[in-house]
């Protein structure tokens, strides 16, 4: 409903053919209603033929919710439920007359139009379209659409700086006789090239272009101050040709964002400067411009790891940024009741994010303290083996050697193990990063295992 109101172009896909619908074939999304004050007896004889629910809506909030499909070929319809011919369509018409004298919406407020053609336009329920259709498509060409894209690199492999530009976006300033908004509804677009128009013999276009990861960090401080993150946000892309995260700007917050667009892995095959587009989408003007110089990321990363609000997703899908403790030290809870380090593992493999961070947390109050009562930094050493498929991994001397721990079946990729050794450590900082390097990827195990710093030295 949220795109519909915005009145953003929309389609959908199948992948397999059920009750007159086309497998492996693209459909336009014409409408989407919602048909308020149902009563409850059209919902009960759903609850008895079984259907509903899918959605996780309650079967009985009295709305009942519809899309409104077209087959681009022009014919070929859904022959189930609110079908141009479906039995359905009575008992809900006939449901909202016994349930009229207790609402103010009434039929007439809704347009549920129906050819009873064979014209590929049929409608659908909400329940029956998440079992039909696999995918939807939403084009960001919001009414009076404000847009600008920006040419920006991926970093070399072997370069340890994993953000080469970053951008500032902040609100217009009120000014009079001029309409201002409030709540500014802004996407972050990471656009990588394809092979599109290479056989019509386009000499800017290669035959082929390997996907680099991508991911976006927003940093947000207040307007009138400096460049101090109080909070950072991000959403992980993963191996995404074309992938965006979307950004509320509140202006009754008073703040400004800087975006960062990072790549942990390495782009085998683009043009030579590695290029790609980060294009922004408002539904209103904004001030956008790049920044002469990027922001430490140690910081930034920190915050991300262990204090950031990631991007909310979809009720129905996983949320990124979920922390997991991998090693602890039970020492310094049995000293001072809490421990001197943590070592977090950050998963950002949902939504195809394809990524997980493995970031150490240093107590400095407490590292003072040992040091003073012992005269010696306490031992920090510890090995962390990671097992994967699909991924490379990349840590402050670049990117990581692998061990083939066994092979996959056809068109699988194999089992990968990284294993790397850390001594002496005396801040918190980010240790390693694994991130989707393939199509077929699967995170495994991952374990931290404490070890003796001298050891560690003598090989």
């Amino acid at each position: 409903m949220h795109y519909r109101q915005k009145r953003l172009p929309m389609g959908c896909g199948t992948t397999t053919s059920q009750a007159g619908l086309v497998g492996m074939h693209a459909y336009s999304i014409l409408d989407v209603q919602e048909i308020r004050d149902v009563g409850i007896d059209f919902f009960r004889d759903e609850a008895i033929e079984g259907m509903g629910n899918v959605s996780g809506f309650s079967k009985f909030d009295g709305t009942v919710r519809l899309l409104r499909i077209r087959n681009p070929h022009g014919r070929g319809e859904w022959k189930g439920n609110f079908s141009d011919r479906s039995g359905v369509w009575d008992k809900l018409l006939f449901s909202k007359y016994l349930n009229s004298s207790s609402t103010t919406t009434t039929t007439s407020t809704v347009s549920l139009q129906r050819s009873f053609k064979n014209d590929g336009t049929f409608w659908i329920d909400f329940d029956n379209f998440l079992m039909g259709f696999s995918n939807v498509d939403v084009v960001l060409a919001f009414k009076g659409n404000h847009a600008k894209s920006f040419a920006t690199n991926f970093p070399a492999k072997k370069c340890n700086k994993r953000c080469v530009r970053a951008f500032e976006v902040s609100l217009l300033d009120i000014q009079p006789g001029v309409p201002s908004c409030d709540v500014v509804e802004l996407y972050i677009m990471g656009i990588q090239k394809n092979r599109r128009g290479a056989s019509q013999g386009r000499s800017d276009r290669k035959i082929s272009y390997k996907v680099s990861d991508l991911g976006f960090l927003v940093g947000s401080y207040k307007a009138n101050g400096e460049v101090d993150f109080d909070n950072v946000q991000g959403q992980m892309l993963g191996f995404k040709r074309n992938g965006h995260c979307r950004l509320e700007i509140k202006r009754h917050q008073n703040k400004k964002y800087v975006i960062m667009p990072v790549s942990f892995g390495h782009p085998a095959a683009t043009d030579k400067d590695l290029s790609f587009v980060v294009r922004f989408v408002a539904d209103a003007p904004v001030l956008i411009h790049e920044l002469p110089s990027v922001p430490k990321l140690n910081a930034v990363m920190q915050k991300y790891c262990l204090e950031a609000s990631h991007f909310d997703a979809s009720c129905a899908r996983r949320q990124q940024g979920s922390r997991r403790i991998i090693l602890e030290d039970t020492e310094g809870i049995q000293m001072y009741g809490e421990p001197m380090y943590r070592v977090f593992l950050i998963d950002c493999l949902a939504n195809g994010g394809g990524t997980a961070f493995i970031y150490i947390f240093m107590n400095e109050v407490l590292q003072k303290k040992a040091y003073a009562e012992r005269g010696a930094f306490k031992d920090i050493s510890f090995t962390i083996e990671a097992n994967c498929r699909g991924m490379v991994c990349r840590s402050k001397e670049g990117l990581l050697d692998h061990e083939t721990v066994s092979y996959g079946k056809k068109f699988e990729a194999a089992w990968r193990k990284y294993r790397s050794d850390f001594y002496a450590e005396r801040q918190s900082r980010l240790l390693m990063v694994l991130c989707q390097s393939g199509q077929d990827t699967q995170m495994g195990s991952v374990k931290c295992t404490k070890t003796n710093s001298n050891d560690e030295q003598k090989k």
